[in-house]
This record gives C-alpha cells, structure tokens and sequence, in this order.
C-alpha cells in the first residue's frame, strides 16, 4: 500500500512540475534568465586564479617590487578583491634573517595593508606571506600585482606566488587605513 501511494505521488509531483514549466513562456524565462537586480549573469561574479613557481634568489628589495604581475577583466563596474600568497625562506646566501613584506596592488595603487613574514630558516620552504586587498574598479581591463619587499639585514629565497582574484558588482571597499596596536593587559 505504502509502495503505491510513494509512486502516486512522485507520478502526481512530475505532473506538476511538467505542467509549470509548459506554462511558463519563453520570453519570462529568457528574462528570468538573463537580469538579476539589473545586471546579467556574466556581470555577476568572476573568479580567476593566478599562480607562478617563479624563484627569486637573493631578493633583497627595500621597495615594493612587483612578484607576480596578471591582467583581470572586470565585466562591470563593481569591486576586485585579492587573495594573495607569497612563499619564501631565508636565503642561505646571507646568515642573517629576514623580514619578507607582501601587498596588492590594484593599477598601481597599494590596495591592502601588508602582509610579513619572519625568515630564519635557510633552505627549508618556512613560510607564507598572505596579503588581502581590494578596490572598486570600472569595467575593463585592469592590473593586479603582489609586489614584495625585504628591508632587514637578510635576504629572502621567494619560491611561489599565487593570487585569487574576485569580482563583484555589489559591495564596498575603503581605503586601508595605518594598522593600529592593540594593548594587551597582564
């Protein structure tokens, strides 16, 4: 009995189901399809992933340089917000350690505060540099880069760079403001 009543009613849902969608006409569902909140869905959202295995041996720059450097298309006006990861170890060129400093910048303009990395280990992959940022942007083509820098007595051994760039219509970004200390009682 229980058998017979289950396939009835999975039989009487596809009905229903078959009967809303030959109801539904074309030009409501092309609509439907191709606006959300005004925009179409390949101005919803994009994501792209940028990843290099370049070596950068003896990096010892006190400015900003440019690490890994991608072109991202925005669909639509909106915000590009980036991901970052910077991985280096002590250069063992240099017996002192080192002091890796990582940041995005959106077409040439720093978007993020920085990211470090202490270095003290020479020879092993130690660690990770993971800078975030983000600004609105026009659509078009834009510039998005992880620029690095090593300002301490040592020298760094950069070994990978990855960055996760996103795009969105929606949201705000503010400018990124100086980081603040926070006093710890004890």
């Amino acid at each position: 009995m229980s058998n017979k009543l289950r396939r009835n009613t999975v039989v009487a849902a596809a009905v229903v189901a078959t009967g809303a969608l030959a109801l539904t006409t074309p030009s409501m569902a092309q609509s439907i399809a191709q606006k959300l909140d005004g925009y179409h869905a390949n101005q919803l959202n994009k994501t792209q992933y940028f990843a290099k295995g370049k070596i950068f041996d003896d990096f010892d720059s006190c400015t900003y340089t440019p690490v890994l450097s991608r072109t991202f298309r925005a669909p639509h006006k909106g915000v590009v917000s980036v991901t970052g990861s910077v991985g280096a170890a002590r250069d063992v060129s240099d017996p002192d350690t080192s002091e890796l400093s990582v940041t995005v910048f959106i077409d040439g303009k720093q978007a993020g505060n920085y990211s470090s990395v202490l270095l003290e280990d020479g020879g092993s992959h130690e660690g990770t540099s993971s800078p975030i940022g983000a600004a609105k942007v026009k659509s078009g083509k834009h510039t998005i880069q992880l620029r690095a820098s090593e300002c301490t007595d040592g020298m760094a051994f950069i070994y990978n760079q990855s960055m996760l760039v996103e795009f969105s219509p929606f949201g705000s970004v503010q400018k990124p403001g100086p980081l603040k200390m926070v006093k710890q009682n004890g």
